[in-house]
């Protein structure tokens, strides 16, 4: 099922590729995006993007997405892991433990490939060069299934996905290079509210033996 009740994962034993994707140690935020400066939507995104209080988050580490009024309904707001390393042609699963309360959610892995035109404008689909990282672009999208909007409880949004071995940018052939993990809260509303996030994992899922 892409929603369940949270509970443990058939693939708990494996590596989870995402840096700090349990939100610990001294700076909870560290390996996680939430400043966006080339993006116009999001460029004053990071001060939304809080530890929640464990008492609100059932006793989670969760990060709380805390929307002042007027942004749910225009651009929302959003969380965003470091590109990490990725494999062409691999398969992975993405879980993410959620709780909507004020609002929807969308919740995507993006691979990225180096931008064949790097002087090109920062947008939402271009990064810029960042720790060691060349200027990307993106070059594939898998959207997982939404989590319930306004659920009051925790639920495990997840999808297992193929990233391409080659993709088609700007008329030339690229190899996918990193994968970054996003999650975007949102609603019809003009209202003020939060959303909460824990648990954010990326699996790479092994490959079977040949019999």
């Amino acid at each position: 099922m892409a929603l369940a009740v949270v509970s443990g994962s058939a693939l708990a034993a494996e590596k989870n590729l995402l840096p700090n994707g349990g939100f610990t140690g001294d700076n909870p935020l560290h390996g996680w995006l939430t400043a966006f400066p080339d993006e116009a939507f999001y460029k004053d995104n990071a001060p939304y993007v809080k530890m929640a209080p464990q008492e609100q988050a059932g006793g989670r580490r969760a990060v709380m997405l805390d929307l002042p009024p007027g942004i749910a309904g225009n651009q929302g707001g959003k969380l965003e892991s470091v590109p990490v390393p990725v494999e062409p042609g691999a398969s992975y699963r993405i879980e993410v433990d959620c709780m909507t309360w004020d609002f929807s959610a969308k919740i995507h892995a993006e691979a990225w490939c180096s931008d064949p035109n790097p002087g090109q404008k920062r947008t939402i689909f271009r990064r810029a060069p960042a720790a060691g990282r060349p200027a990307l672009i993106m070059c594939y999208r898998a959207q997982v299934p939404s989590p319930p909007g306004n659920s009051k409880i925790w639920t495990t949004a997840s999808r297992e996905f193929t990233v391409p071995g080659k993709v088609r940018v700007a008329g030339k052939d690229q190899i996918p290079e990193f994968i970054s993990v996003k999650v975007v809260s949102y609603g019809a509303t003009m209202k003020a509210g939060k959303s909460y996030f824990s648990n954010f994992r990326l699996y790479k899922i092994p490959t079977s033996a040949p019999n």
